[in-house]
């Protein structure tokens, strides 16, 4: 913890303001940590700093190296999924198709994915609606390889609300007549029905 965020706590700045000041600094997670568990149920992804950048802006903009920027984020979106109610790994997804308009940042949310699968996250799990992480990814529109993923760990194309109407094949399907008149969303989301409907 640097001098500066000593400073901050010795004069009980408010938890909010020091945990933007403590990501800007590039502080280390146990730092952050103990910020977000005086935040307690405050959805942190909602807060931004002088120059309006998000919490997780600030993050993938300064934890410039994926190895770095990795557990902050994961502390971040594990938070903020207990704040909301939503699962991990659907925040984490969500996450990527809001935040990943680099390499770097698109790397980051990627690797904290693969970390959750194979540490045990259910891709079977549904959210209140019943929308699955699969479902989250499609509709999303995030990279081919975090669809891929998900179906390496069993992920069910098949699996929706209305009693399975509503799932990534039928999305996916929707989405081409969607994005008819934009090429690169289009050409995407046929890349995404490929891999769906060439996994069993």
């Amino acid at each position: 913890m640097t001098r500066k965020t000593k400073v901050l706590l010795r004069r009980k700045t408010p938890a909010i303001g020091a945990l933007v000041f403590a990501l800007e600094e590039k502080q280390g997670i146990d730092t952050i940590r103990y910020f977000l568990e005086s935040l307690e149920d405050c959805r942190v992804s909602n807060l931004k700093n002088n120059n309006k950048e998000s919490i997780f802006e600030i993050v993938l903009a300064r934890y410039t190296a994926p190895i770095d920027a990795a557990p902050i984020v994961q502390c971040l979106v594990e938070h903020d999924a207990a704040a909301t109610g939503l699962p991990s790994l659907h925040y984490a997804i969500l996450m990527l198709s809001l935040h990943s308009t680099t390499v770097q940042q698109e790397k980051t949310l990627l690797s904290i994915i693969q970390h959750m699968l194979n540490n045990g996250a259910d891709v079977h799990q549904q959210d209140s609606n019943g929308w699955t992480p699969l479902i989250y990814a499609t509709l999303g529109q995030v990279p081919l390889e975090c669809i891929k993923m998900l179906l390496d760990h069993g992920a069910d194309k098949k699996s929706g609300p209305l009693n399975g109407q509503m799932n990534p094949l039928y999305i996916a399907s929707s989405n081409l007549n969607f994005y008819q008149s934009n090429k690169l969303k289009r050409e995407h989301t046929q890349g995404i029905c490929k891999l769906l409907l060439h996994t069993e």
